[in-house]
């Protein structure tokens, strides 16, 4: 995506809702173990003995699923880690993201300060009575358009830099 001064904070990488998709992972993963970890559970106390299903003299099947069943109650089944690792990048990218767009913003901002400045020195060129009324009105117009897309931009360098100290 390309950030400009027009792109919209919302529009950015939202740490948020990725740290909501992490938890419904998470808690799938969760669930997943927990009810894999009750069924293997009970297949080893009550069906599968560990005298069941011997192969070259060796309860392989017992043991195979007692080390699934272990595994997942030590937690090593699945590396959840990855997810942490998901919000922090997810988080850098954000703050690469709105510090683009500060400079973006400020960027327009200078833009607009010079096209004012240009503006208020026409005006201040013009004598007051030889000017044409309709080219003096056409400079006092775009002056007021600037300054309010000005004031537009200031609130947002603001939200931007309150998002920055944010993360």
């Amino acid at each position: 995506m390309k950030i400009t001064y027009e792109t919209e904070i919302s529009e950015l990488m939202d740490v948020g809702q990725v740290q909501e998709k992490t938890d419904e992972i998470k808690k799938i993963v969760d669930e997943y173990k927990d009810d894999t970890g009750e069924s293997l559970k009970t297949e080893l106390t009550s069906n599968l003995s560990p005298t069941t299903f011997y192969i070259d003299n060796n309860p392989l099947l017992h043991d195979k699923t007692e080390e699934v069943y272990n595994s997942l109650n030590s937690n090593n089944y699945i590396d959840l880690s990855v997810l942490s690792t998901i919000i922090s990048k997810s988080k850098e990218k954000r703050e690469e993201e709105l510090n683009t767009l500060k400079k973006a913003v400020i960027n327009h901002i200078n833009e607009l300060n010079a096209s004012i400045v240009n503006y208020s020195l026409k005006l201040i060129a013009m004598f007051p009575g030889s000017a044409n009324y309709n080219e003096r009105y056409s400079i006092l117009s775009n002056l007021s358009k600037l300054k309010t897309e000005q004031k537009l931009y200031e609130d947002k360098l603001r939200s931007i830099e309150k998002e920055i100290g944010a993360i």
